[in-house]
């Protein structure tokens, strides 16, 4: 295998099609023929489990079918474990990181010190923790932001929360999620492991990619694998696929994009009361509704998680002061134990109840944290 240059962008195929068109089921094909020649990456654990059982449907081993398809977290933190990356922050200890660093920096009177102490704070600063590192935004790189910032004050003083948590989450030997990325990259380019990965890898059922996360792709396309990415997108249906038409924008950025196409036999497409819901739903000559309505499907894009949330819960607020009851609103999330805390943080600043009926794991009990907390400083 031979790395590509620094100036040469790596090849990368991407097979686009609309919603049950058959993207999934050509990887599957695809893994079925190359048996230990290929690697099927989905977004999350509860996908490459469900994968997992139709290959095995489909006659693959137990042992080949749990080879052959991984998350695409578990992937790179098993590249990444040759070059020792394996000590994630929990989120326990993440917040108290971030309280230290905070107290490291704060001057009696500043934005620093009055922060500090806030209900909720210490809650969206660790997601907004994990979004920075999932971005790889360098301290640096947000100080320099701060030059050009209306909110210059607020912006630096993240820049230098950023890099003091970061300083002291080395000194612990700790890592964020979202570094194995980085840490698999550097090892990908570093040492031999490459040798034990397939040769073709396909990643399925992705909308986008984090700057980590390309550059987790971007090695591998350099160390000499072939790449295939999936995206459900259609050309000409701007509305709907903006997502992953930003995606495959930046695909194209970074890679040498061969981009195809794909169609099912016309025995095995979807029915036609399917199909038409598919066409008429967002397309490019939608129907008009009554102007009189509300429009029953709204798009909403927000640049990150904290924005997200805050968006939803202005607009659950201005329902409610028109008269809607806070029972007959409901927030459904695809991960919701990945969001749940930040989502209750940021309806408790807007005054709105919550109920939620996910699960929670005993490290996440108030008590169980705090114990945790004190063994860790006592240890």
């Amino acid at each position: 295998m031979t790395p590509a240059t620094e100036t040469t962008k790596p090849p990368l195929t991407v097979w686009t099609a609309r919603a049950l068109a058959g993207k999934t089921r050509r990887c599957i094909q695809v893994c079925l023929k190359e048996r230990a020649q290929a690697y099927l990456v989905l977004p999350s654990e509860t996908q490459a489990e469900v994968a997992r059982a139709i290959l095995k449907a489909e006659g693959l081993s137990p042992e080949q079918a749990y080879r052959t398809v991984r998350s695409l977290y578990a992937f790179a933190s098993e590249v990444a474990l040759t070059a020792g990356g394996d000590r994630v922050v929990p989120l326990h200890l993440r917040r108290w990181i971030l309280r230290s660093a905070i107290r490291s920096l704060a001057q009696p009177g500043t934005l620093l010190e009055h922060a500090v102490d806030r209900d909720g704070i210490l809650t969206l600063l660790s997601a907004w923790a994990r979004e920075m590192a999932r971005e790889g935004i360098s301290p640096e790189a947000l100080q320099s932001l701060a030059q050009h910032s209306q909110e210059r004050e607020k912006v630096d003083a993240l820049a230098r929360v950023w890099g003091s948590y970061r300083r002291l989450l080395t000194q612990q030997g700790w890592q964020e999620e979202d570094d194995v990325y980085r840490i698999g990259a550097a090892a990908l380019r570093d040492a031999p492991y490459t040798s034990r990965i397939p040769r073709l890898v396909l990643f399925d059922g992705f909308a986008r990619f984090s700057a980590s996360e390309l550059e987790f792709l971007r090695a591998l396309a350099e160390t000499g694998h072939d790449l295939v990415v999936t995206l459900c997108w259609e050309e000409g249906r701007d509305a709907l696929f903006e997502s992953t038409s930003a995606t495959l924008k930046c695909l194209r950025e970074h890679f040498e994009v061969h981009h195809e196409q794909l169609s099912l036999p016309q025995d095995e497409q979807t029915s036609a009361p399917v199909l038409h819901i598919a066409a008429q739903l967002l397309g490019p000559t939608p129907v008009e509704a009554p102007a009189q309505l509300s429009p029953s499907v709204e798009i909403w894009e927000a640049p990150y998680l904290l924005a997200e949330i805050e968006w939803i819960a202005r607009e659950i607020t201005q329902l409610h002061r028109n008269g809607m009851a806070w029972g007959e609103i409901a927030v459904l999330c695809r991960d919701l134990p990945d969001v749940l805390q930040t989502i209750e943080a940021v309806f408790s600043r807007f005054a709105i109840p919550t109920q939620s009926f996910e699960t929670r794991p005993l490290s996440q009990h108030p008590l169980a944290r705090a114990l945790a907390v004190f063994l860790h400083c006592i240890g």
